[in-house]
């Protein structure tokens, strides 16, 4: 899981919280879920605080094109975490071919 919390960094320039849990890809998910709902919540009550009454820039439509593609990234993220992990699965199950010769 170590190798998911660095591809995040690399993917938003953000680390995750140490004191995070994460065993399964579905702990990840979970964690990352927890992050961007923390993030949206800060910058919604900075927005609120801010009481400005202006139009919306043009960055909004950028900002929602960039958390679009951030749970793009995190879908992705996601579906390789679990074929790898379903591939481990698969490697740690499958029966050991018997020598040539052992007599079995």
């Amino acid at each position: 899981m170590e190798e998911a919390k660095v591809m995040f960094a690399d993917l938003f320039g953000k680390e995750l919280p140490a004191d995070e849990s994460l065993e399964t890809p579905q702990d990840l998910m979970a964690a990352l879920a927890r992050q961007m709902q923390r993030e949206q919540g800060a910058e919604a009550a900075q927005r609120e605080a801010c009481n400005c009454r202006r139009k919306p820039s043009a960055r909004a439509p950028a900002a929602e094109q960039q958390q679009r593609d951030a749970q793009g990234a995190l879908g992705t993220i996601y579906r390789q975490l679990a074929a790898a992990a379903g591939r481990l699965t698969d490697a740690v199950n499958r029966p050991c071919a018997s020598s040539p010769g052992s007599g079995r």
